[in-house]
């Protein structure tokens, strides 16, 4: 995926969706803060972080949105899906 990024044939986007899966499913910590999880009233979060301090920047530099626009857009969508 990483030479697939270099080539233009992937987004780095995507890459970070990757990242974070694997880091997950081999029980570390995400990297970028791609994998949420949900609250009882349907709010997402962050779980399992590396840190918070650079998220942002590391978001960036992988042409993500800043977390904060991220879960406000994850949650307004949650909220279309279950009419609130």
């Amino acid at each position: 995926m990483k030479v697939a990024v270099k080539n233009g044939s992937a987004k780095k986007r995507q890459l970070a969706y990757l990242i974070d899966r694997v880091e997950l499913l081999n029980n570390r910590k995400q990297i970028y803060g791609t994998q949420l999880s949900f609250k009882n009233n349907g709010k997402a979060y962050v779980e399992n972080l590396v840190d918070s301090i650079d998220l942002n920047l590391r978001r960036k530099k992988m042409e993500l949105d800043p977390i904060e626009d991220y879960l406000k857009i994850v949650d307004s969508s949650n909220n279309i899906i279950n009419n609130k």
